[in-house]
């Protein structure tokens, strides 16, 4: 314990009494002035210290102040003879416990410390406590996680608790974080090795990661950023992954989510990655996937312009912004395809005007499929193309660029009800290419964004679109199997490279497996 008076007569006193009440709990020491204060808190680190407002040299708060700084964190009385109110401010700013006014009282000393003794023990326990927990969480990180995912995904639940698993294991909330999806061949054939199995090499990738066992073919492994990771790219990091269970003769996909800064944005990523890691199964083991929201970035924020090839990501995110009626997404789309367009009219006027009436027919065509008014269209149409033949430079070209995405909000306006009319279009499509369907060819062919298209169906379907999908797949599948062909050729006709998993997948949504459904149909002709 550190005593700070500025008076011998009243020191020796003070010393007195804290010696008869805590002389067997602490030792006490004594400083003169401000800089032997200093000198005595960095080197002796006083859990405890009794501090004067005025003492000589300077002041005990502007003194303390420089300590906090410098990372002194003990326990601090203040004692004046002023007014308390006048540096109750700097003192509650400062980590002060108490406050003392002179002349002191014996008993209201002895009274202020152990309350403060108390308040140490206090976090003492608190912080063995949380170590205990910390350690706890650490030994047996899988199932804690797997619980605050629950919480996350399914009941959109984020609490204290929550925030503190994952903190605990250097994921967001205090540390971004790499989020993976492993498919789990060994779930479709026994021969392959157990699940037991597969997790433990799989938890052997990455030492400070986190591997959460999720669905029936899932896994997912959450990798905190650290540093030296930064070059690593999401691509390097699934192809680790892979190669490890390879070398380890266990088949899997891995599915690469991106980064997640921010844990409420934890369940729109494991949302794709789940539809993406089930997507992949059907081509067989061995591949590395991106999710349409992946980044590459450094910073770890999310840029919807960095992974995909530049046009056509800046027209899906301008798209998406049409059909959202986002008028925040149009005008960063805005701003991005200039700054694309005005690259290439330094080096050719012409050609960059073929490239931005390109990305307006594009929009055009969106307006067609979404029923817009007709002659609306037509007369912003006529009026844009006449505007960009009469641009003779790359700042002309912007503004008009710019003017015509804007004034086609009229025309988006009148458009009919464009969810529905998407996923009909999508539905048809699916029926046509059920075979190699994906999310991805899907997008394409809608003109829409992977993930738009995903919330789209989950949104006027209430399904999610792989679902919707391997409906359609089984529904092939029986016809096949009624019209004679074997479960083999079946399967790979519908577009299953895994025969174990059609089975399971063909079991799961008629409550019978593709052999008895064929002897079935067979009995029944």
């Amino acid at each position: 314990m550190k005593g700070q008076r500025d008076e011998p007569l009243e020191s020796k006193a003070l010393r007195f009494v804290l010696e008869k009440n805590f002389g067997g709990m602490f030792e006490i020491k004594e400083a003169d002035d401000v800089f032997s204060f200093e000198e005595a808190a960095l080197q002796w680190l006083p859990e405890i210290v009794l501090l004067d407002i005025r003492v000589p040299g300077g002041s005990g708060l502007s003194q303390l102040r420089k300590l906090r700084e410098e990372g002194f964190r003990g326990e601090v009385i203040v004692t004046t003879a002023y007014d308390v109110f006048e540096y109750a401010q700097e003192a509650v700013e400062l980590g002060v416990s108490s406050f003392l006014v002179k002349p002191l009282s014996d008993s209201k000393l002895v009274e202020t410390i152990k309350s403060v003794v108390k308040n140490i023990e206090d976090k003492r326990k608190a912080l063995a406590e949380s170590d205990k927990i910390k350690d706890f969480v650490s030994r047996n990180k899988g199932i804690f996680v797997y619980a605050a995912l629950q919480d996350l995904v399914k009941y959109n639940r984020l609490d204290k608790d929550t925030e503190m698993v994952f903190s605990v294991l250097n994921l967001p909330p205090v540390n971004p974080c790499v989020v993976l999806g492993v498919a789990c061949f060994s779930s479709l054939d026994p021969l392959e090795g157990s699940l037991i199995h597969f997790w433990r090499e799989l938890e052997g990738v990455f030492e400070d990661g986190v591997v959460v066992p999720w669905g029936d073919f899932c896994f997912l492994v959450m990798v905190p950023a650290a540093q030296g990771r930064e070059s690593a790219s999401l691509e390097d990091m699934g192809l680790k992954i892979l190669g490890h269970l390879s070398s380890r003769g266990l088949k899997s996909n891995v599915v690469c989510g991106g980064y997640v800064t921010d844990l409420r944005k934890m369940a729109k990523v494991i949302s794709q990655l789940e539809e993406v890691v089930e997507e992949s199964i059907f081509r067989g083991f061995g591949q590395v996937v991106l999710c349409d929201d992946s980044t590459e970035k450094k910073d770890y924020e999310t840029d919807p312009f960095i992974v995909e090839s530049a046009a056509k990501k800046y027209f899906n995110y301008l798209l998406d912004g049409f059909l959202k009626n986002d008028s925040a997404m149009v005008a960063d789309s805005i701003e991005t395809i200039n700054a694309f367009i005005g690259e290439i009219a330094v080096k050719n006027l012409g050609m960059a005007k073929m490239a931005a009436l390109g990305i307006l027919g594009q929009l055009l065509m969106l307006f067609i499929e979404l029923k817009c008014d007709f002659s609306m269209m037509r007369e912003w149409a006529n009026k844009q193309i006449l505007n960009f033949l009469g641009s003779s430079n790359p700042k002309d070209l912007n503004k008009v660029f710019s003017q015509a995405i804007l004034s086609s909000w009229a025309i988006r306006n009148s458009a009919a009800d464009e969810s529905a009319i998407i996923v009909q279009q999508v539905l048809s499509y699916i029926r046509s290419h059920y075979e190699d369907v994906t999310l991805q060819s899907a997008a394409e062919y809608a003109c829409v964004s992977p993930s738009y298209l995903s919330r789209l169906f989950k949104k006027t379907l209430n399904k999610r679109f792989i679902d919707v999908v391997k409906e359609e797949k089984i529904e092939k599948a029986k016809i096949l199997l009624s019209q004679g062909f074997s479960v083999r050729d079946t399967a790979l006709m519908v577009g299953y490279g895994n025969i174990n998993y059609f089975s399971i997948l063909f079991k799961q949504l008629t409550g019978e497996s593709p052999s008895e459904y064929a002897k079935r149909q067979h009995l029944d002709q």
